[in-house]
């Protein structure tokens, strides 16, 4: 039966974490891209529709709200994300530590689950049975 160390959860969590602030951003930027996009869209069809119907521009103009509310969001999201990684990415270093880490905590496992005792008082046999 192998045992469960705290250590190995919490490395693994950490490089998680720093994984997934990389991963979060590009998602972000992303997102804010495709709504940009979107947003052009629909003001090139207010553009270019001939004879415009109030029922037109009110549901361009209630997508348009609904686009910058979310993109709004996507943006906050962002700017909060970019100091973690731009710290990361200015200190790889840190990353490649806990990597190094966690191959450290690894060898120790090993090391603590391949150990045996032998006994100082008693013999073998009685320890034994």
């Amino acid at each position: 039966m192998k045992s469960v160390y705290y250590a190995e959860g919490y490395i693994d969590s950490l490089l998680g974490v720093i994984g997934q602030i990389d991963e979060e951003y590009d998602l972000l930027c992303e997102q804010i891209k495709n709504m940009d996009n979107e947003t052009q869209d629909w003001l090139h069809k207010l553009e270019f529709i001939d004879k415009p119907k109030l029922y037109d521009m009110y549901f361009i103009a209630k997508r348009l709200r609904k686009i910058r509310i979310e993109r709004r969001k996507a943006k906050n999201q962002k700017s909060a994300l970019w100091p973690l990684r731009d710290f990361f990415s200015k200190n790889p270093q840190i990353k490649n530590g806990i990597i190094k880490t966690q191959g450290d905590v690894k060898k120790n496992i090993r090391q603590v689950e391949s150990q045996t005792y032998i006994p100082r008082v008693i013999n073998e046999s009685e320890f034994n049975s």
